[in-house]
């Protein structure tokens, strides 16, 4: 216990032995460190939200002991004390929208407008110091000294002014390597104001004057500081109640009195709430099963960067309310879950089933993310990266309504489809470092928050990522890793045979692995096969036709046809082709087999899977079978593309009648006239 009681005291007398001048470089060197670490942030991983509040508090700390030193040790300071409180107020401004006001774009403003308001106050201070030092050494007569300080002031202001145009040099030209001139000029900024303070401390203010020790008894009244004890009592009394006061009204949520009914009028509940509960089918407020979402917003006003709307879910049948809890609205998909943007996805019940890992839902500070919009609006990657600029925004099936998810509204996850979690995968969105990732459904990261994009396919089994920084795209598994794909250039997905051509030169499975090379062109086709033209040379005329099935399984190639088209069965094997070339079309099996003898101008599949329909080159129709049966019809088909179990069909020789027809060839119906041909 006495040890402790020594070092606090070694402690204390320490910091009273602090000059004036150390304090000063303890205070420029903790600005530079601060600027620093701003940077790492936007280059890499940027830091919690809670530690820059650390930083500022650190800040507001140096400060006020270097306003107290110059107040205790040296009067000739009072314009600088004056405007270091003004940099103490606007941290301390900063600190508190920091915590408590909520993300609009407002918000960014006001800690903007207080950046630039204390780039200016610290301009102001070594500027002042400046001319003080200055005028000191022409009192004396110093001239070397008035020389020196006279040059100084001219770089001090050159450093400066060169800041600020190469900074509005970069936002008009977007010449992202000049931002490394404004780092450097930064560096060279602060070891400007470390000489200067060495230089005034050193040449200037060697010795306090005897006009500093009547000024300092001068301020010894004991009136007086009782008088000023007051005021400061009264003026923090003030503040503390004003921060009550905002508190209260930042937390206090209004409500109402709402009854809600059942859909046979009986009242179930009286929900309190500010706006009107909306019924089903009225908007999105309804989730199904009877549940309906609410909201209700706190009593600051609804301009104020504290102005807060909280959501809840009410069971209109058993009455069971969660209480507006929520800091945004519920969007569940059909598995009745959503995300409630606080870790948490939830059931309608609003039982917790996922937690997830806090840097999904950890936020950076207002400083560090405003410093990362500019540098990415001054960043010419970024010009060329169309996805981050243009993609933030899907439309996303959701109950039969599409409705238009901003990532950076829904915070960290949303649903391409009507699932959140396809083949147990997500993506998620981060506002720690505004990028993206991807989650496991038992809450597992499969990767860090690292890309500006991210665009699965197959349910995410492959996905389009982007970099954060140079905008360059690449492609990973689901497990994260990249694909070992060279010179990807550009690239198109095929779900249906688990393949990516890339640069039209190259077959990739969705595995990474080289399927073969070549000069691959496309052919469209419907059905559950790929199909490809492959060439040796990229000026052939003709090439190879390769059909693809599977697992990026090579199932047929031919030189005999120029496309396929192909439905799997119940079991997901292909068991027909119908194939096609300058003579028509044939029904042939993966092998090439012909399963029909009879080329046709078109074959059309139906909703029965072994039965065909085969037009002849005079619109005869045939009915085909898989096993090779043929039934012969003497009709023409009216909607030959309608994928059905019954067709409208008409005589050869007669436009005025129709009748309907089974994939037997059997009649179902008397000859009817069509009243289109009357």
């Amino acid at each position: 216990m006495e040890t402790i009681k020594k070092n606090n005291i070694r402690l204390i007398n320490y910091i009273k032995s602090i000059s004036v001048e150390t304090a000063f470089y303890i205070y420029i060197s903790f600005n530079l460190i601060n600027l620093v670490i701003h940077i790492l942030g936007y280059y890499s991983y940027p830091m919690f939200a809670q530690f820059d509040y650390c930083l500022y508090l650190a800040k507001i700390g140096i400060v006020t002991f270097l306003r107290y030193l110059l107040h205790k040790k040296d009067f000739r300071f009072s314009l600088e004390r004056k405007l270091f409180k003004a940099i103490i107020v606007l941290d301390a401004i900063e600190l508190f929208i920091s915590i408590f006001a909520y993300r609009y774009t407002h918000t960014y403003y006001i800690i903007g407008l207080t950046l630039c308001l204390k780039a200016v106050l610290d301009f102001c201070i070594f500027t002042s110091l400046l001319k003080k030092g200055k005028k000191k050494a022409d009192d004396s007569l110093n001239a070397p000294l008035l020389k020196e300080f006279t040059t100084m002031m001219k770089y001090w202001n050159a450093v400066n002014i060169s800041i600020v145009v190469i900074s509005f040099f970069i936002a008009f030209t977007k010449l992202s390597f000049v931002i490394i001139s404004v780092y450097a000029l930064a560096i060279v900024r602060s070891g400007y104001q470390i000489y200067l303070i060495k230089m005034l401390w050193s040449n200037v203010y060697k010795q306090p004057e005897s006009e500093l020790i009547e000024k300092k008894n001068a301020s010894g009244n004991s009136s007086n500081k009782i008088i000023i004890f007051a005021f400061k009592t009264l003026r923090y009394g003030i503040y503390a109640c004003l921060f009550i006061a905002l508190m209260l009204l930042r937390n206090s949520y209004t409500e109402g009195s709402l009854p809600l009914t059942d859909y046979d009028g009986n009242v179930v509940t009286i929900q309190k709430t500010l706006d009107d509960l909306r019924k089903e089918h009225e908007s999105h407020y309804y989730t199904s099963d009877n549940v309906y979402q609410y909201n209700a917003c706190n009593k600051m006003p609804s301009w104020s960067i504290f102005y807060h709307e909280k959501y809840g879910l009410i069971n209109a049948t058993t009455g069971e309310n969660t209480g507006a809890k929520y800091d945004d609205y519920l969007f569940f998909d059909d598995a009745g879950i959503a995300y409630d943007n606080d870790r948490h996805f939830i059931d309608r019940s609003g039982k917790e089933v996922l937690k997830v890992p806090y840097i999904v839902n950890a936020k950076t500070s207002y400083r560090q993310e405003l410093f990362n919009k500019l540098m990415k609006a001054v960043n010419d990657s970024y010009k060329y990266d169309w996805w981050n600029d243009h993609c933030r925004s899907e439309y996303i099936s959701y109950f039969g309504w599409y409705l238009n998810l901003n990532y950076d509204d829904s915070k960290f996850i949303s649903t391409y489809s009507d699932y959140y979690f396809e083949k147990g995968l997500a993506p998620y969105y981060t506002e720690y470092n505004e990028r993206y990732g991807l989650i496991k459904d038992d809450g597992t990261l499969i990767t860090l928050p690292k890309f500006s994009y991210i665009d699965g396919e197959n349910k995410y089994e492959v996905s389009t990522v982007s970099g954060y920084y140079d905008g360059n795209r690449y492609i990973i598994g689901s497990d994260g890793k990249k694909l070992p794909i060279k010179d990807l250039r550009y690239w198109e997905y095929y779900n249906n045979s688990r393949l990516i051509l890339v640069n039209d030169r190259y077959l990739y499975s969705f595995d990474g692995d080289l399927i073969d090379e070549g000069y691959f062109e496309h052919v469209k086709n419907w059905g559950d096969i790929t199909c490809f033209i492959k060439k040796e040379n990229s000026r052939d005329e003709n090439g190879t036709l390769e059909v693809y099935s599977g697992n990026a399984e090579l199932i047929f190639s031919s030189d005999l046809y120029d496309k396929c088209d192909a439905r799997a069965d119940e079991n997901g094997a292909i068991t027909y082709m119908v194939a096609h070339n300058e003579n028509g079309e044939v029904l042939i099996d993966p092998e090439g087999n012909l399963i029909c003898p009879n080329t046709y101008s078109e074959i059309t599949i139906t909703k029965d899977f072994n039965t065909f329909l085969g037009i002849n080159s005079d619109y005869r129709i045939d009915i085909i079978r898989l096993d090779g049966t043929i039934i012969k019809t003497d009709y023409r088909i009216i909607d030959i593309h309608d994928i059905s179990s019954t067709y409208r069909v008409r005589k050869i020789d007669d436009d005025n009648l129709y009748n309907e027809m089974d994939l037997n060839g059997n009649l179902l119906g008397e000859w009817t006239e069509d009243e289109d041909t009357k």
